[in-house]
């Protein structure tokens, strides 16, 4: 039976191509998973299993036999788990060494990334996503008050004030709905009476 990739192996294949230009990128990658998953690969167990004959001299029967050591075997799976978390994705990034991550030649690669792996493991929506999705995601996060939920005109704002900073053009509030709904759909955000956003802080998947 051949080996397949370990989940975090997986996850490494999704995002290193956004890394490509990255000082360096693995330690960037590395950094990045750590910060935005948690990863607890699942467990196999192969319980073996043998019959053998035996002759039983005072009766004259052959008694079937079994044993834990045998070339038959069965194997049981303890489903592993992948959580995502953008709380903790965000209290990383001013902690991480900023030359090895890429981020400060890339500011927006983090929250980027974190996109295309909660997309591609949880949420499967056909979206093509962008830099601009990542600025909404961060700027939301950080300006989120203590109940994870931002105004709607506040996150506006605060997207453009940010694409501002990184010297990116600024969006319209056509485009800010429309990435908006995106992210509602990826289940990053939810819609709070069209007047607010609340921020989903992490997803917890089981697989095999």
């Amino acid at each position: 039976m051949s080996k397949e990739m370990s989940k975090y192996e997986q996850i490494k294949a999704m995002i290193e191509p956004l890394f490509a230009d990255s000082i360096n990128k693995e330690e960037g990658i590395e950094n990045l998973i750590g910060a935005f998953s948690r990863i607890k690969e699942p467990e196999y167990e192969t319980q073996y299993e043998t019959q053998y004959e035996t002759q039983n001299p005072t009766i004259g029967l052959i008694v079937h036999k079994f044993d834990d050591f045998g070339i038959d075997s069965a194997i049981s799976v303890k489903p592993g788990n992948i959580i995502l978390n953008w709380r903790k994705l965000f209290r990383s990034i001013p902690n991480v060494t900023l030359t090895g991550a890429g981020v400060a030649a890339q500011p927006l690669l983090w929250p980027f990334a974190a996109l295309v792996i909660w997309n591609e493991i949880w949420s499967h929506l056909k979206v093509e996503l962008s830099r601009d999705h990542a600025a909404v995601i961060t700027a939301m996060w950080n300006n989120k008050d203590e109940n994870k939920t931002i105004e709607k005109e506040l996150a506006f704002d605060a997207t453009n004030e940010l694409l501002h900073l990184y010297n990116q053009p600024e969006i319209s509030s056509n485009v800010f709905n429309a990435l908006t709904k995106d992210l509602i759909k990826m289940g990053c955000i939810e819609d709070k009476d069209g007047k607010a956003f609340w921020l989903c802080e992490c997803v917890k998947k089981s697989y095999k």
